[in-house]
């Protein structure tokens, strides 16, 4: 079925990728019921390897909070991994940006689903397919 309104093709490429990714992730990982505690620690997990692809946060950004105290740590842990892997932190290149937000948004997506499936009954498990594909 057709979109009616207008829809750039860069958005529909960035939906049909986190589609992708969140087929991955199903693959990898089955469908996952987290409380909410542990869905915020694995987004800010995701967020923190946002942070070291921007580079630096400025002065002052990771200010007292502790979901900031904590995306400042998880950045630390991913810019160390990403040292031991030889891959330079900050000013990654916008390619790694863009699958690293791919990546929030599909973790962001899994958030929502497990929220819904704690108080809408039972849907039977669809192949993850995106709206947009074939449009």
């Amino acid at each position: 079925m057709p979109i009616r309104r207008p829809v750039s093709d860069r958005m529909i490429q960035t939906t049909n990728d986190t589609c992708r990714e969140l087929a991955r992730q199903l693959r990898k990982w089955g469908v996952q019921d987290h409380d909410d505690t542990r869905w915020l620690l694995i987004l800010a997990e995701e967020l923190g390897e946002v942070m070291l692809q921007v580079g630096d946060l400025p002065e002052g950004m990771d200010s007292p909070g502790a979901v900031a105290g904590y995306l400042h740590t998880a950045g630390e842990i991913a810019r160390g991994l990403l040292t031991d892997a030889g891959v330079p932190p900050g000013g990654g290149a916008p390619s790694n940006l863009r699958t690293e937000l791919i990546q929030v948004a599909a973790v962001a997506i899994q958030w929502a689903a497990a929220i819904s499936r704690r108080s809408e009954p039972a849907l039977p498990m669809a192949n993850p397919a995106c709206a947009f594909e074939g449009s």
